[in-house]
This record gives C-alpha cells, sequence and structure tokens, in this order.
C-alpha cells in the first residue's frame, strides 16, 4: 500500500515539474534556460500576464483611436 501510494506521488511530482518545464518553454525570457527554478517560472509567469494585460488595455485605446479617426474621414468624403 505505502509502494502504491509513494509510486502515485511521485507521478504527480514529475507530472508537476513537467508542466513548469512547458510553462518555462513557453515564456519568451526563459525559453532557454535548461532548468529554471520553480519561483522563476512563476514569477515570469506573473510578469508576463501583468504586461500582456498593459498591452492589451494599450491596444484597445489604440483601436478606439482609430476608429473614432476612421470614423472622421468617413464624413469628410
Amino acid at each position: 500500500k505505502r509502494a502504491n501510494h509513494n509510486a502515485i506521488e511521485r507521478a504527480r511530482r514529475e507530472s508537476l515539474n513537467n508542466r513548469f518545464l512547458i510553462l518555462a518553454a513557453s515564456l519568451p525570457a526563459i525559453s532557454q534556460i535548461r532548468r529554471p527554478s520553480k519561483s522563476l517560472i512563476v514569477n515570469r509567469s506573473l510578469q508576463f500576464v501583468a504586461d500582456s494585460l498593459s498591452l492589451e488595455m494599450l491596444y484597445r485605446d489604440m483601436l478606439k483611436e482609430m476608429h473614432a479617426r476612421n470614423i472622421n474621414l468617413i464624413r469628410e468624403v
């Protein structure tokens, strides 16, 4: 029973570690680091999400400005 539990726990840890590596590979800032720490992966992931949200807000504002400019140009024609 104990050996079975240990095997299940080992498989769970390996799966979790593999998911950390997959996450690290998808982050441009650390994709080239061979074995980044879990802490680095989490911190860079949080930074990536924050940066992405900021960029999304910027792009939404730019899109609104372009749309308004487009409407004004159409009215001039």
